[in-house]
């Protein structure tokens, strides 16, 4: 069986697109556990990531003739590999600029109920509070946890960001 002649080779596109959304995947994702329904969200820049890539290959589908013959190197098509890039794309994009554009911002006290210590892969430290009757789990910086007593108040701001996604945060 002769295969169809490619007009380009994609590894050229997609190699880049892939390490360009783990970056931004890497950068974003850090501060996921400070979301107070982080699944929810998380399960939100999924379906958009999905979403978007979809979107963008029945685009380029019209435009390029046999798109769903096109394979990487590695045998993987350009749909597998543009909704995978969309969906880390999406998630560590959008964290990021929920992030960076807020919409609502309450600064208050918290009791902290509980503090941990974990030295999986570095240092990360944690406070306990409870928000809402919810107790959550916050990732604090090593001076906040090291200055800080169980059963004392800390200023925490809960804050609302630009894509409506819910996050706590010391108050700086």
């Amino acid at each position: 069986m002769i295969k169809p002649k490619k007009s380009f080779d994609i590894d050229i596109i997609f190699t880049p697109l892939v390490l360009i959304s783990f970056l931004v995947f890497a950068f974003g994702f850090s501060n996921i556990e400070n979301y107070t329904y982080w699944l929810k969200t998380l399960i939100i820049l999924v379906i958009s990531g999905i979403v978007i890539g979809n979107i963008i290959y029945v685009t380029l589908s019209v435009y390029i003739k046999d798109l769903n013959t096109y394979k990487n190197s590695n045998n993987i098509g350009i749909r597998a590999l543009l909704t995978a890039s969309f969906i880390f794309i999406s998630i560590g994009g959008g964290i990021k600029i929920n992030e960076t554009l807020e919409r609502n911002t309450d600064c208050r006290n918290f009791v902290i109920y509980d503090k941990a210590l974990s030295r999986y892969r570095g240092n990360n430290y944690y406070f306990f509070i409870k928000n809402n009757g919810k107790r959550e789990r916050l990732n604090i910086k090593g001076a906040l946890y090291e200055s800080s007593q169980v059963g004392q108040k800390v200023k925490l701001c809960v804050i609302t960001g630009y894509l409506g996604f819910v996050y706590i945060k010391p108050k700086d």
